[in-house]
């Protein structure tokens, strides 16, 4: 299954937008349509590159 996905490849440049593949729900598990989403500030600050090495892997 296929979904959509802010994705960071490295610091200090802005998130890619990308179609990635996902396993669907298994038994017992349901599948959610998320309208929005936002990024938190844990995520800003390492995207920042302030917190490299440990945040981003190479």
């Amino acid at each position: 299954m296929k979904a959509k996905a802010a994705v960071a490849w490295e610091t200090k440049k802005p998130l890619f937008i990308e179609m990635i593949d996902v396993e669907g729900p298994k038994e017992g598990e349901v599948l959610l349509k998320v309208i929005a989403s936002g990024v938190c500030h844990t995520d800003a600050f390492t995207l920042s590159g302030e917190c490299v090495p440990l945040c981003i892997r190479r």
